[in-house]
């Protein structure tokens, strides 16, 4: 399954009956591995075209899926960019300090 029970998805399409609008955030409340199905906020039932994932990282940036060759998630991960600017900002000096002080 791409996505997991309790993860939060953006909405990206209407394609097959649900009534969330589009670019709303929902929550994922069910997992139908039969039928690949997704139920969200207890209410409707969506498939993977019609969401993309909605993840957060502790440094504030996007996270992304990183899929296998099949399309079944392996993890998360950041964009190429984020992961420059993530690699810069775990290494400056005042966030050293800051862990060294907890």
């Amino acid at each position: 399954m791409k996505y997991k029970k309790d993860e939060k998805v953006r909405i990206i399409d209407r394609l097959h009956g649900h009534n969330f609008d589009i670019v709303e955030i929902v929550i994922i409340t069910d997992v139908n591995e039969d039928t690949n199905n997704y139920r969200c906020n207890n209410r409707f039932w969506i498939e993977d075209d019609e969401i993309e994932f909605m993840k957060i990282c502790d440094c504030g940036k996007p996270l992304i899926l990183f899929l296998d060759e099949n399309g079944y998630r392996r993890g998360v991960t950041h964009t190429p960019e984020d992961e420059d600017w993530h690699m810069k900002y775990w290494s400056t000096k005042k966030v050293i300090e800051r862990q060294k002080s907890n």
